[in-house]
């Protein structure tokens, strides 16, 4: 499907057609007057595109230190049978 511009009226009559476009994760973007007033998407864009990277949630850690203390263990790991 085509990413399209849907003037304001138009979306509010198509609403379903606008949606399901959107699900197949193609932006939707939403005029007044010839002016972009929004973007509809599918939640999975929504949910990637809002996702906080673990990087950030570590560096907000409030006792940083603690990953300081913390060392790999360099041995190859323990033998089993098979």
């Amino acid at each position: 499907m085509s990413n399209k511009a849907w003037q304001l009226q138009e979306a509010k009559n198509k609403l379903s057609e606008l949606i399901d476009r959107a699900s197949e994760d193609v932006p939707q973007l939403i005029t007044r007057r010839g002016k972009p007033i929004a973007y509809v998407v599918s939640a999975k864009a929504w949910e990637r595109r809002n996702r906080i990277p673990l990087k950030k949630i570590l560096q907000a850690c409030p006792a940083p230190e603690f990953f300081e203390s913390i060392e790999r263990d360099p041995s190859p790991g323990r033998e089993i049978d098979l």
